[in-house]
């Protein structure tokens, strides 16, 4: 492995090609974290449970049935979408991964994407890294235990059973918190406050934007 490249969370040789050296470091760095993040350890654990979903009314046992749904790749008019186990937190607030490997893949088309999910509800296209919380359709579940690929091209309606919850907003932040965390130098809290190091307020206990995907309702957010 040379100077300008490093191992990801699935330890995958990343190539920085002509990379500022100090970015490659931050980069191994950040890598380093999500293995990390990843890996099991005696800490006290317990479902992540956010404050906008708690605010649906989950719980930490009602959300561990939800899986954890990112947009991880985008290939022209192809995008990937990533499905995990929910994830745990540990005592700090950092999300833990316990099996990065098993993760499934469903791959569908962009405009599918954008204009049966996000069109109507998310001020935004899609994004790499957009992270939502659902229930997977049992079919769709039971395809995934077949294959860890899965070509989706029927209505996004069939994939999911249940509303969808963005949780974009909330899984960036647990991100950069974690990265810093493995990055950063320690700094007393009244430093801290002092240099505005202190992450901004979230969106506490408002609720996380939903989704219900309706057969037939394409564009049209549902409650």
């Amino acid at each position: 492995m040379g100077e300008t490249s490093w191992r990801d969370a699935h330890g995958r040789v990343v190539d920085g090609g002509c990379a500022d050296p100090v970015l490659v470091r931050w980069a191994r760095g950040a890598a380093g974290v999500a293995a990390a993040v990843s890996s099991p350890d005696q800490a006290v654990r317990r479902p992540w449970l956010p404050a906008c979903l708690a605010a649906h009314g989950f719980t930490h046992g009602r959300v561990q049935a939800r899986s954890y749904l990112v947009v991880d790749e985008r290939v022209d008019d192809a995008v990937t979408v990533t499905v995990l186990a929910w994830p745990a937190a540990d005592e700090d607030g950092r999300l833990r991964f316990d099996d990065l490997g098993g993760g499934r893949e469903i791959g569908l088309s962009l405009a599918a994407l954008r204009d049966q999910l996000y069109r109507g509800w998310l001020r935004r296209p899609p994004r790499l890294g957009d992270v939502f919380a659902a229930a997977l359709s049992a079919r769709a579940r039971a395809a995934l235990k077949q294959q860890r690929e899965l070509a989706w091209d029927e209505p996004l309606a069939g994939l999911v059973d249940g509303p969808v919850y963005d949780l974009s907003a909330e899984a960036r932040r647990a991100a950069k918190l974690a990265f810093y965390a493995g990055v950063a130098a320690i700094h007393a809290s009244e430093d801290a406050q002092r240099w505005e190091l202190l992450p901004k307020a979230d969106r506490g206990g408002e609720p996380a934007p939903v989704r219900r995907l309706l057969p037939g309702a394409e564009g049209v957010p549902g409650g």
